[in-house]
C-alpha cells in the first residue's frame, strides 16, 4: 500500500504500541490480504454502529439490523484481540463488544485508517480512506456489514429500496451510495437520513431483505 500512508500509521504509534501492531500484521497492508480484510471487516462495524471512545481511542460496536453480538466478538477475534460484552442499566444503551486486549492500539489503527473519533470528528467524516486502497471484493464486504448493521426493513411491499440509516455528513451519505453503486453496479441513492439501496442492490451485497418475510 501507500508508503506515506505506512508512515502515517507507524509514526502515530509510540514504540510498544509499533511493535503491537506489526506483530498483528496491522501495519505493512496488502490489498485482498486476510489482515488487511479483516481490519475492513471491523471498520465495517465500528463505523455502521459503534465508536472510537476517549482518548485511549477504544474501539467498541453494537449488534445491528442483521448483526449479533457473536458476529461482533468474532469480527475482533479475526484481528487478533479479545473481547467482552459490556452492559449497562440504561435500557437506551445496547449492549456492546470491546476489545479486552490491545484495544488502544488497534482503536488508534482504525483512526489513522479512517475511522473518526469524538462527535466533531464523526460530523467532518468521509469514507475511510483505506477503502480507496483494497480490492473490490473488500469494498464489497464493507458496504455489506455497513448495511447490516444501519438497514431498515424495506419500506414498500416490493421490498425496494431498503433504507440504510446513516447519521453523517451529506458528503459520507454520497460517497456511501456511490461505493455500493461501484461494487454492485446496482442503483444507490443518498436521502436525508441515509441511503436507500435498490433491491437488486441488496442482493447483489448478499442481504436479500426479502428473508425477513
Amino acid at each position: 500500500m501507500d508508503s506515506a500512508l505506512g508512515r502515517r500509521r507507524r509514526d502515530s504509534l509510540p514504540y510498544q504500541g509499533l511493535q503491537t501492531a506489526l506483530s498483528h500484521g496491522w501495519l505493512d497492508l496488502s490489498p485482498g490480504d486476510e489482515a488487511t480484510r479483516s481490519l475492513v471487516a471491523l471498520i465495517g462495524y465500528v463505523l455502521g454502529k459503534g465508536s472510537l471512545k476517549g482518548e485511549k481511542y477504544g474501539p467498541r460496536a453494537s449488534a445491528g439490523w442483521r448483526v449479533t453480538l457473536d458476529e461482533l466478538h468474532e469480527a475482533f477475534a479475526a484481528v487478533g484481540v479479545d473481547s467482552e460484552t459490556v452492559t449497562t442499566d440504561d435500557p437506551e444503551r445496547p449492549p456492546q463488544v470491546h476489545p479486552t486486549t490491545n484495544g488502544s492500539v488497534l482503536g488508534r489503527m482504525l483512526y489513522v485508517l479512517g475511522v473518526p473519533a469524538g462527535r466533531e470528528d464523526v460530523r467532518r467524516n468521509r469514507l475511510p480512506s483505506i477503502l480507496n486502497e483494497i480490492d473490490i471484493q473488500s469494498r464489497a464486504r464493507f458496504c455489506e456489514l455497513f448495511v447490516r448493521q444501519r438497514g431498515l426493513d424495506s419500506h414498500y411491499e416490493s421490498y425496494e429500496p431498503t433504507r440504510v440509516l446513516v447519521d453523517r455528513p451529506q458528503h459520507f451519505r454520497r460517497e456511501f451510495a456511490a461505493l455500493v453503486e461501484d461494487v454492485t453496479g446496482e442503483s444507490a441513492a443518498p436521502y436525508s437520513r441515509g441511503v436507500e439501496v435498490s433491491l437488486d442492490g441488496m442482493v447483489a451485497l448478499g442481504v436479500d431483505p426479502r428473508d425477513d418475510g
